[in-house]
C-alpha cells in the first residue's frame, strides 16, 4: 500500500537559514606536561638533524640563519607554552639553551682545534694554514697567530677555514692553549653558553 501523506503544515518554499550563534573564540587546549618532559625529546632529536655539517653552511645569510633559529624557538614556544609574540632571546635563556649560531660557532673552535692538535686525518690536518712565525723572519707579537688564506670574495672569505682562522685568532688564550679536548670544550662552554635557569622555572606544568 502506498504510505501515508504526512501530516502539518506544508514546508516553506524558501526556509530561513539556521541561526548563527556568536561563539567567542578559545585557544586550543595543549596537554599538559612538565617542562623537562617537553625539553629532553628536542634536544635529543632535532639539534643533531640541524647541525650536521653546521661547520660548512654556518656562512649562510641572515635570512636563512633566522630561518633555521625559528625551529628552535617553535620548539621553545612547545616547550612553554609561550605565545609567539614572545621575545625570541629572552624565551632561549629561560630555557638555558644556546642559540644554533652560537652552537655552530663552537663546532667551527672544536673543529679545528682537533685538526690542529693532530686529531682528525692528515687530509683535514693539511687544510691549516701556517702560523704567522712560519712566513716571516721577524718576532712579532702575533707570531703564534694563524695566517688566514687570501681571498677576493666575501663567499670564500666566510668560509670554514679562513673564518675559523681569524676566529681562532681572537679566542682568549686560555681556551686556545687547553692540554687537551675535553677540558677545550669545557672551557669553551663557561664563555658562550648561558647561564643555567633558575630551578623554579621548571617547576609545574607547561
Amino acid at each position: 500500500p502506498p504510505p501515508p501523506p504526512p501530516t502539518g503544515p506544508p514546508p516553506a518554499a524558501n526556509p530561513p537559514p539556521p541561526p548563527h550563534p556568536t561563539i567567542p573564540h578559545r585557544p586550543r587546549p595543549r596537554p599538559s606536561s612538565p617542562r623537562t618532559t617537553l625539553d629532553t625529546p628536542y634536544n635529543t632529536t632535532i639539534p643533531p638533524i640541524l647541525e650536521y655539517g653546521d661547520i660548512l653552511f654556518d656562512n649562510c645569510g641572515e635570512v636563512l640563519s633566522n630561518l633555521i633559529e625559528s625551529v628552535q624557538f617553535r620548539a621553545a614556544r612547545t616547550c612553554t607554552g609561550a605565545f609567539i609574540t614572545t621575545n625570541k632571546d629572552k624565551l632561549i635563556i629561560e630555557l638555558g639553551w644556546e642559540s644554533l649560531k652560537t652552537r655552530r660557532l663552537c663546532h667551527k673552535y672544536i673543529q679545528f682545534y682537533k685538526m690542529k692538535n693532530g686529531l682528525t686525518p692528515l687530509y683535514l690536518q693539511m687544510l691549516c694554514p701556517p702560523r704567522v712565525a712560519e712566513t716571516t723572519n721577524y718576532n712579532l707579537r702575533n707570531k703564534a697567530n694563524y695566517r688566514p688564506p687570501t681571498s677576493k670574495k666575501n663567499l670564500y672569505k666566510s668560509s670554514f677555514i679562513p673564518a675559523v682562522s681569524n676566529l681562532w685568532n681572537n679566542l682568549d688564550p686560555e681556551i686556545k692553549n687547553s692540554v687537551s679536548l675535553p677540558i677545550f670544550k669545557s672551557n669553551l662552554k663557561k664563555r658562550f653558553s648561558p647561564k643555567s635557569p633558575p630551578s623554579y622555572y621548571k617547576n609545574g606544568h607547561r
